[in-house]
């Protein structure tokens, strides 16, 4: 049975006014008919009205999200157009789909919709093109990391390096290597993953590939911060800073760094590189999870000055851009942290008790035993766990830190 994943979705919402079923019932109907057209063909676009009529019922569909509508929409037209059942004609909005569920979280159903693509580019008989469906590979393989499913994601890893070199990407072949790279380091596999990242720093050295050395650099900091190797991490860290021009890039770079940093002891440097995400940081997620990672150093720090200064820096980004349920409950965990040490019990078990049901409600069940520890230890009298010492970073990344430090100081200034 074709879609299943769509059907279970669909099964399992109990409300039809739910944005999550209209958006998935309207890709799993362009789904279906997605099929009917490569097995039908111009028969079914020129004789049956089944996909105009599906054109008209998405356009007047006003309960559906209005990017998937656009998406949808310029997928059907496509395959009322097309003079064949070319498939790449149809995967640049079906693929924007997949994108748009990995965004809303709905991790399942946009593998589903990157396997039905590969489906129909890589047929047993041949791909027809090889850098479309490697693109759709590589999608397939990092949505199927975060899901869990590590064969499936180095499967498609390696079938996208193949369709990559077939198709002379040499640059997409490289950044699917990195990811094979982040799959075997999600297994545990972090020596073979290090080796891996450091082949592709140096080959991409060799063909001079600039993007290609930053990306590796970035995963390896990942992964070197992981096996406790921070110094090292972080110069990488950096590198790959200075290599790349995507400032959304730089953003994932620089937050890496600063929890290499809070990993390493290092917390003057790490709040530094916070400062310049939370007062800088062009996407407000990136703000809003640099400010809760704030909020937690100023506890540790025991700097009630500083601790509310980030609550008021909160409450101004939180009025002009909506925190999400993640963040929200992040930062409400560091605040009950900051009622224990700052204020009184009663507030800081206030604070827990909130954390927990937010957390109950949102399945965050290691916020939740958090919270729950330290609610349990504070109704026992047991004092708040001592902080482990600000360590000062080695003299290897001392010119690191000075210019984190001066940026830093900038961002501080915008403010």
């Amino acid at each position: 049975m074709r879609h299943l994943p769509f059907m279970k979705a669909l099964a399992e919402v109990k409300d039809t006014s739910d944005p999550v079923w209209r958006d998935a019932s309207a890709g799993y109907l362009v789904l279906r008919f997605f099929d009917r057209w490569l097995d039908d063909g111009p028969a079914l676009a020129s004789f049956d009205q089944t996909l105009p009529a599906l054109k008209a019922r998405l356009a007047s569909s006003e309960d559906v999200n209005p990017q998937v509508q656009e998406l949808l929409l310029t997928a059907v037209q496509t395959m009322i157009d097309a003079p064949g059942t070319n498939p790449s004609s149809v995967v640049g909005p079906l693929q924007a789909y997949g994108k748009y569920l990995e965004t809303a979280g709905r991790l399942e159903l946009a593998a589903h919709v990157y396997q039905t693509i590969m489906d129909a580019l890589d047929p047993p008989s041949g791909c027809s093109d090889p850098l479309s469906a490697a693109m759709v590979f590589k999608q397939y393989g990092m949505v199927s990391r975060l899901l869990g499913d590590f064969d499936a994601s180095s499967d498609a890893y390696q079938r996208a390096i193949t369709l990559a070199e077939q198709a002379n990407a040499m640059e997409l072949a490289f950044s699917t290597r990195v990811g094979m790279a982040n799959t075997l380091s999600a297994r545990g596999n972090l020596p073979e993953a290090e080796a891996l990242l450091s082949q592709i720093v140096a080959n991409a050295l060799t063909a001079k590939m600039v993007n290609a050395e930053s990306w590796a650099r970035h995963s390896r900091g990942v992964v070197r911060t992981l096996r406790e190797r921070f110094v090292d991490a972080m110069m990488d860290f950096f590198r790959a800073y200075e290599l790349t021009e995507d400032s959304y890039e730089r953003e994932r770079i620089l937050g890496d760094l600063a929890a290499c940093a809070g990993c390493a002891g290092y917390r003057t440097m790490a709040r530094d590189a916070y400062r310049v995400l939370a007062y800088t940081a062009r996407r407000p997620a990136v703000r809003s999870a640099a400010l809760g990672n704030l909020l937690e150093i100023a506890v540790d720090d025991n700097d009630v000055g500083d601790f509310e200064r980030i609550q008021g820096h909160i409450s101004i980004h939180a009025q002009k851009h909506s925190l999400s349920a993640e963040h929200a409950l992040y930062i409400a965990l560091y605040t009950a942290y900051g009622a224990e040490r700052f204020r009184s019990r009663d507030v800081a078990i206030a604070a827990y008790q909130s954390v927990i049901a937010q957390a109950h409600s949102l399945k965050a069940h290691q916020v939740e035993f958090k919270a729950e520890a330290r609610l349990a230890a504070l109704v026992a009298g047991d004092v708040l766990p001592v902080t482990p010492p600000c360590h000062e970073p080695p003299e290897s990344l001392h010119s690191l830190v000075h210019v984190i430090a001066e940026w830093s100081e900038l961002a501080s200034r915008a403010v």
